[in-house]
């Protein structure tokens, strides 16, 4: 829970401290030398730290296990939710054993890459797990129709079913349809999605089956409400229409077909016509969406369609949006991105028709869209606006539309990528904005009955008006500016001070004129003294307002000049500290050089840092290895370039004990002779990408599979001259990898990779060549 401060617990366990991270989804892991888990030290821990962890893991009863020598800590009969085979050590006995200890209370289950499942018979010694509720089953070959037909019969009460990626159920036999239709209250949710060698017409008779009995009063229970069938083929969603069609329909809630290629209108007409309640509908990327069928959801679902995504519907005209405009008045979510036949007088008047519901508007890559339109679009949702979006746009930004944004109370997302009109300038608008307190907008409003004259707004202090205190605060979580090159260090620096308390994702990239004054923006407190290296802590009352007996106390208008900014003046006199204690993501790839010795402080001063992207960017390879050194938090990390020295790869394999995802480029330090002398170091690394490494070779990479044989599921290999043949009987042996990746490397001939697939048909391979 990483509001409440609470998710990091260390505790002695032996000679060696086993730390164990407690987040809402997944809880940690206690490994040992060689990847293996610590048996004798987890068996050491006492008593009374087992019931403190238990009661920890209790507030979101969720666990993720994937060997039974954690079950003593991890696992008791109160544990709720079981996520397995998440990195491809869990074996089908574990499954087994971890449900004999939590199947009474157990509400979530999920398997996921398992390379066996436990057979059909074996899930009769399994005790009835009457309380569960979401079952998720995604990459497991050899779960088959019998087996989550037994699943079924132990589980009578699933609610929420999801069978994604590659799996063995086709829902063709017997057992499973009659467990399906006989469950109590029965499945309302199911996730197909990703699904290939599912039987349309099985799926259509289950369906049925299941709508027969509840008409006949065979059994209790609710049809399906909620149906997401991404990436599905023709035929299974041709069924289930057909299905929902013959049962009366009306039930639906959720209904998404995302990426469903060649689907006939007469499908998606028959679907709309069925269902008249539906909340949710995401047509995003089909081909087979037309005016008429977004018209006929929006006319027969008038009242309580909230959410429209339609997304690369190219054939979409204005006519689409009159009708949503005209029919569908409770739309809070409208994604329209890519949709480059809608014009802006068309946009501007459905978001003015659904200004009273809209809360989330994306207008990505809509080249049609004017200044003005956008301006009045914004007034119109502002007092409810809680998402914008408005990237790869031809349309010019001004100071008023970032003025209006900046003033709108309930703003959590903003997303401006690509946009070459976004300046420094039209930035330190929402700059002056936040830091009025957002009351400019309203008190212009209240003395305009139109839209604001611009002139009015920006007639003195060079388009910044006076600041002036209020209760308003920043609510911004995520500010997205990546791709905006006019932007600069001058205008972003303010701004990131103003969103340090809530901001958690931030994305410079491809903004080339930021620089490393934003690293020293990030890591440094605003009592610091100037220079690279950041001020010792000071201790700040709640309100923000003093610092330690080394400062003076101060009120928050102390010290600021004409413009708002902040000033520290001769006498000693500081601004209240600010810290990024809710920054998990930042990425700042392709942007000008980080030479600042600041950026060593990085992993101490962002605690909650898991996400870091610097591809193309240039660092100083003693200060990446000293940030690096301290973010043992750190579960995705890019970097790419000749900086990248044996320092920071020896601290990438020694000092991330929670990395899970790795991109490394351009380096010839990564080698079979510096990655050899890097002492082993337990780390769950799943995803692992490396890319025109002139050292990496056959040995560098045999290192690298035995370092992580349990765990690693994806190797993508870019443009590698040293590496020959010999990689694919290396990867052959490892029955945990589900994806492997060659682009562009001369040793790996299309024949050796076709011979590659036909002795491993589980591995998903992806390649190309150099022509």
């Amino acid at each position: 829970d990483r509001d409440k401060k609470s998710a990091l617990h260390i505790m002695e366990v032996t000679a060696k401290p086993l730390a164990v991270h407690c987040t809402k989804a997944v809880a940690g892991y206690c490994r040992g030398p060689h990847n293996r888990l610590d048996l004798e030290g987890v068996r050491a821990v006492p008593e009374g730290t087992k019931r403190m962890l238990r009661k920890s893991l209790a507030q979101w009863g969720v666990c993720d296990v994937d060997s039974r020598t954690l079950w003593d800590v991890l696992v008791s009969n109160e544990t709720q939710a079981l996520d397995m085979g998440r990195n491809g050590s869990a074996s089908a006995d574990d499954v087994l054993h971890a449900l004999g200890v939590c199947s009474e209370a157990l509400r979530g289950l999920r398997l996921s890459s398992l390379v066996t499942c436990p057979v059909a018979s074996a899930w009769s010694s399994v005790a009835p797990m009457k309380s569960l509720r979401v079952m998720v089953v995604s990459d497991c070959r050899s779960f088959s129709d019998h087996v989550l037909a037994c699943v079924l019969e132990r589980a009578p009460a699933v609610e929420s079913l999801a069978l994604t990626g590659r799996h063995g159920v086709t829902f063709k036999a017997a057992a499973l349809q009659s467990a399906f239709a006989a469950m109590v209250p029965g499945v309302s949710f199911l996730d197909l999605s990703d699904s290939e060698g599912i039987s349309g017409e099985a799926v259509e008779a289950m369906l049925l089956e299941r709508a027969r009995r509840i008409d006949a009063r065979q059994c209790a229970g609710e049809r399906l409400k909620s149906v997401k069938l991404d990436r599905c083929k023709t035929w299974v969603v041709d069924a289930v229409a057909r299905a929902v069609d013959a049962c009366g329909g009306g039930m639906l809630r959720t209904l998404s077909l995302k990426l469903c290629w060649n689907l006939s209108e007469h499908a998606l007409l028959a679907l709309s016509h069925s269902n008249t309640r539906l909340h949710v509908l995401d047509l995003s990327y089909c081909d087979g969406v037309t005016d008429d069928v977004v018209a006929s959801f929006a006319e027969r679902c008038a009242r309580t369609l909230t959410s429209i995504h339609v997304d690369g519907c190219i054939s979409l005209t204005d006519r689409m949006l009159e009708s949503i405009g005209e029919h569908s008045r409770a739309v809070a979510q409208l994604s329209m991105t890519r949709c480059h036949s809608l014009t802006s007088v068309a946009v501007s008047h459905v978001v003015r028709a659904t200004s009273h519901s809209l809360t989330a508007l994306d207008l990505s890559a809509m080249s049609h869209v004017s200044v003005r339109d956008l301006d009045e679009m914004i007034r119109h949702v502002h007092s409810r606006l809680r998402s914008f979006r408005l990237s790869e746009s031809m349309c010019v930004l001004s100071p008023y539309t970032l003025r209006l944004l900046g003033s709108a109370p309930h703003l959590h997302t903003l997303a401006i990528r690509n946009c070459w009109s976004l300046t420094d300038h039209v930035m330190m608008a929402l700059v002056a904005e936040m830091q009025a307190g957002g009351t400019a907008h309203a008190r212009r409003d209240d003395q305009h009955t139109g839209m604001c004259s611009r002139k009015e707004l920006f007639a003195a202090k060079g388009g910044v008006l006076p600041t002036k205190q209020s209760q308003h605060r920043a609510t911004l979580t995520s500010l997205d500016v990546s791709g905006c090159n006019q932007l600069s260090t001058a205008s972003m620096s303010p701004l990131l001070v103003l969103l340090a308390a809530t901001l958690r994702r931030l994305d410079v990239s491809g903004c080339t004129r930021v620089d490393s004054a934003i690293i020293r923006t990030l890591v440094r407190d605003r009592c610091s003294r100037g220079g690279d290296a950041p001020a010792k802590t000071h201790d700040v009352s709640t309100d923000g307002t003093a610092c330690t007996s080394s400062c003076n106390k101060i009120k928050p208008d102390a010290n600021r000049n004409d413009a708002g900014d902040t000033t520290t003046s001769s006498s000693g006199t500081c601004d209240p500290f600010y810290v990024f204690e809710r920054l998990e993501e930042v990425r700042i790839g392709f942007c000008r050089s980080f030479r600042c010795r600041a950026l060593g402080l990085l992993g101490q001063r962002l605690p909650a840092l898991h996400t870091l992207d610097a591809l193309d960017s240039k660092f100083r390879g003693v200060d990446m290895a000293a940030a690096l050194k301290h973010a043992a938090h750190l579960r995705v990390l890019r970097l790419s370039g000749k900086w990248i020295t044996a320092e920071v790869v020896s601290a990438i394999f020694q000092h991330l004990p929670a990395l899970h995802e790795l991109h490394i480029e351009n380096t010839r330090h990564m080698s079979s002779s510096t990655v050899q002398c890097i002492a082993p170091f337990p780390q769950p690394l799943e995803v692992l990408c490396v890319k025109e490494c002139p050292g990496f070779d056959d040995d560098a990479l045999e290192w690298t599979l035995d370092r992580f044989p349990h765990s690693l599921l994806s190797l993508s290999l870019f443009r590698l001259s040293a590496i020959t043949e010999r990689v694919l009987s290396l990867v052959q042996t490892q029955s945990q990898l589900r994806v492997f990746e060659s682009y562009d490397n001369p040793a790996l001939t299309s024949s050796a990779l076709n011979s590659l697939r036909k002795r491993s048909p589980a591995l998903e391979i992806h390649c190309s060549m150099i022509l």
